[in-house]
């Protein structure tokens, strides 16, 4: 396999990985669907991340069986909304200073790192 066709295969899992915490600050925000969050995703991103609306299904499912996510149907419409939970948002008040931390240190890492190749 060429560094071409891995490089987006690793930017795949990377991105997967903050999928769900991504959702979460959204949902942080405002009330939303699975169409309508997929949408903000890859807008917020500017189109970096893609979401199908049928992968963010598990996602809310499993945030919802945390506590951390409530759903609803919204009035009369058949769209089902999820809506953070008080303890959802004193988690995502938490996850952000350790994911801004976690950040910080990787790229700081990776300067390290380019640093010493030169």
């Amino acid at each position: 396999m060429n560094i071409d066709e891995l490089i987006p295969k690793w930017q795949i899992e990377y991105k997967k990985g903050f999928t769900k915490p991504l959702i979460l600050m959204i949902l942080s925000e405002q009330d939303s669907h699975p169409y309508e969050l997929a949408k903000i995703i890859r807008k917020k991103s500017k189109e970096q991340i893609e979401i199908a609306t049928t992968n963010i299904y598990p996602i809310l499912k499993n945030l919802k069986d945390l506590g951390l996510v409530t759903r609803f149907e919204e009035p009369n419409s058949t769209r089902t909304v999820y809506k953070i939970t008080e303890t959802g948002r004193l988690f995502v008040a938490q996850l952000n200073n350790s994911l801004e931390d976690f950040f910080s240190d990787v790229l700081s890492i990776i300067h390290n790192l380019r640093g010493k190749r030169k």
